[in-house]
């Protein structure tokens, strides 16, 4: 319901809002048999400046609000997995720089977030810069239909090339 859900929501200029959704739904064993259990899986995505470990105490009010309502509610939660956001703090001058050789390439350079994780946000919380750039589109990663075109393979090559060769803070 919209009155938990919005409870769980974030938002930052860059990505937009958090993400709350049931991933998963189990039930049933057959067509003709009423499920005794629904199980379901709830993906809570963080946005930057979120601190990770608050989104869980909220999540268990949440469903400790909707066991007062119908306490027939049985819930458990695992050990999360947390991968932390992907702040573009601490890498503005590393951004801008990458930004200004795709604009020196004719390619579009206005930063955006992203809805999807990355090994990046684990280098950023060391202290590394970090900027997400690649070929593709992230629809058809990670799934059975991955793909590639040519072209974009050849730009990403040429992007990677022009970064390597460019000077930190110079033009190309």
């Amino acid at each position: 319901e919209e009155r938990y859900t919005a409870r769980l929501e974030a938002a930052h200029p860059l990505t937009g809002p958090a993400r709350c959704s049931i991933t998963m739904i189990h039930g049933g064993t057959a067509v003709n048999v009423v499920p005794d259990l629904c199980e379901i899986v709830l993906d809570r995505r963080v946005v930057p400046g979120e601190d990770p470990a608050t989104v869980l105490p909220e999540v268990r009010r949440v469903l400790d609000a909707l066991r007062a309502e119908d306490p027939s509610l049985a819930y458990s939660m695992d050990e999360p997995f947390i991968d932390r956001p992907l702040s573009p703090t601490g890498g503005e001058a590393w951004a801008a720089w990458v930004c200004a050789v795709l604009g020196e390439m004719g390619m579009p350079n206005e930063p955006q977030g992203v809805g999807y994780g990355s090994d990046g946000s684990t280098l950023a919380e060391a202290g590394i810069p970090v900027v997400l750039v690649g070929p593709g589109d992230i629809a058809q990663a990670h799934s059975e239909a991955e793909y590639l075109e040519v072209e974009q393979l050849e730009r990403a090559v040429d992007v990677y090339g022009r970064l390597m060769r460019t000077p930190l803070g110079g033009g190309a």
